[in-house]
């Protein structure tokens, strides 16, 4: 039986042949996603291993929070930025949930989240989430869910204002796109807590303390925390 899958598999290659979903080339595969040379070749920023990293110095002074972490430095037309592509305009779920359960393993790891009690996803609006499908940075919280063995949740945030795209955006217009798009959900208690907030993409992280701030409306005592699969520099 397993010969005959095997067959099966190698034949349906033939004509659908895996692509690697960094360099969109046919290569020998390490996973599902990535093929060895990608899986071993994308540029991880280590931030978890340094308490004031980049992503944690770009965001102090604009909101309080604990700590600030990202997986891959962003490539513009690099691998970094094919997979995001993939995963926020392709229907390529599959890579947010990868992503998140990957870098879940680093993060267990090192011991970075242990006193995380919920994992936060950046929420979409309700017209964009049912024009999409789904919400990319719900797909990296589940991964991240499942490494960590921390629950997460899609509805103690919510977002209220369909908000135009932030891609061609400076820092004062980004600040502004956001402002008042977020409302934490009063039926839902943080109170206590140290909340982990994952976006996909973290520029100049102004939708991070969009986030932050509206949580900080409903209680003030909660702990915030931000991770994010790209940093901008």
């Amino acid at each position: 039986m397993r010969k005959l899958q095997k067959y099966l598999d190698d034949f349906i290659g033939i004509f659908f042949p895996d692509l690697c979903l960094a360099c969109m080339d046919e290569h020998p595969m390490q996973d599902d996603i990535l093929c060895v040379e990608c899986y071993y070749g994308l540029p991880e920023t280590g931030f978890h291993l340094i308490d004031k990293n980049q992503m944690f110095n770009k965001l102090a002074g604009k909101v309080w929070f604990e700590k600030a972490t990202a997986l891959f430095y962003f490539q513009k037309d690099g691998p970094t930025q094919k997979l995001i592509h993939n995963l926020k305009y392709d229907d390529q779920i599959n890579v947010g949930i990868y992503l998140g359960k990957y870098y879940g393993v680093i993060l267990k790891r090192s011991n970075w989240c242990h006193d995380i009690d919920l994992i936060i996803p950046v929420p979409l609006h309700k017209r964009k989430l049912q024009k999409r499908g789904y919400n990319q940075s719900q797909l990296l919280a589940e991964g991240l869910s499942e490494s960590l063995g921390i629950p997460y949740s899609k509805k103690a945030l919510l977002r209220v204002t369909n908000s135009k795209s932030q891609t061609k955006k400076n820092l004062l217009e980004r600040l502004y796109n956001v402002e008042s798009v977020f409302q934490a959900n009063p039926r839902f208690s943080l109170k206590g807590m140290h909340v982990l907030i994952v976006d996909d993409v973290m520029t100049t992280g102004a939708t991070m303390v969009a986030c932050a701030d509206a949580i900080y409306e409903v209680t003030k005592d909660v702990k915030i925390s931000f991770v994010s699969m790209l940093y901008v520099e």
